[in-house]
């Protein structure tokens, strides 16, 4: 057995134990003894691409299993990617209220603050993210701070491969990375006398290396649980329109979602999402 085997051989073992012990916490008699005492909420999430095409197979688009961890004052995190076999992140810190803002800092290996523009891959009720996403850092490695209140957020980190900064007020973002670029992206609700009328975001990002790129999204909810997606990403230095369009079925709001769309880069796309 080579050495790569051997690896993928260890992987598979880790996410088994991880997995174990997640199943105990959640499933065993301890398990109300270990919430309340250390405020562990273990989850687990991903997703399996559906065969559009005879030549395709059933195949997992993402796995991840982690635990949130709140005691007191203090917060923590570590997420598995299964999918990947590697820690997606893991960090710890401190959460208190300064001054009537809710504050936290945190260390580690943590989610870039531009990322939180857009939903987590839990979330996304599409099958791929906004081509105004290109380029930014998704995770980094060093402090983080968040302090937010009453319909405002601003999220700041400092890293090793240097700053970035998301600010939200309402339903607008404005996000800067310094070795990437700046964007600002907004969405106008639907007003709720109008069934039929679009929710509508619009994102645009503007690259020190490239040239901007515009993202134009609709939803229309069709019913509770059934919505539909029209997304358009020009990509101005290029001069190239990528489009996405589909039906997003939602049956459990945490994360579990049916998807069909029609990707002109990748074609049919089918997806069904889990969340625990």
């Amino acid at each position: 057995m080579g050495k790569e085997e051997n690896v993928k051989k260890f992987n598979l073992i880790l996410v088994v134990i991880i997995a174990t012990i997640l199943a105990a916490i959640l499933l065993g008699e301890t398990k109300s003894e270990v919430l309340s005492d250390y405020n562990l909420k273990p989850y687990i999430f991903g997703g399996i691409y559906i065969p559009t095409e005879k030549s395709q197979d059933y195949s997992f688009s993402r796995i991840r299993i982690g635990v949130d961890a709140n005691r007191g004052s203090f917060v923590g995190n570590l997420d598995w990617n299964a999918y990947k076999s590697c820690v997606h992140t893991a960090f710890g810190g401190f959460v208190d209220t300064v001054a009537g803002f809710k504050s936290t800092i945190i260390a580690g290996w943590f989610l870039n603050p531009v990322w939180h523009v857009w939903p987590g891959p839990k979330m996304l009720e599409q099958t791929r993210w906004p081509g105004t996403t290109m380029g930014f850092s998704c995770l980094s490695t060093g402090l983080k701070v968040t302090v937010q209140k009453a319909g405002f957020c601003l999220i700041a980190a400092n890293y090793n491969s240097g700053t970035s900064v998301a600010v939200n007020y309402g339903s607008t973002w404005f996000y800067w990375e310094d070795i990437v670029g700046f964007g600002l992206n907004t969405t106008i609700n639907k007003p709720d006398e109008i069934a039929w009328y679009p929710t509508f975001t619009m994102g645009f990002s503007a690259y020190n290396h490239h040239g901007p790129m515009v993202t134009e999204m609709f939803r229309f909810d069709l019913s509770n649980n059934l919505r539909a997606y029209a997304q358009a990403d020009a990509d101005m230095d290029n001069d190239k329109v990528s489009t996405l369009a589909g039906l997003t079925y939602v049956y459990n709001k945490n994360g579990g979602f049916i998807k069909i769309y029609y990707d002109d880069v990748s074609k049919w796309i089918a997806e069904f999402t889990f969340a625990f």
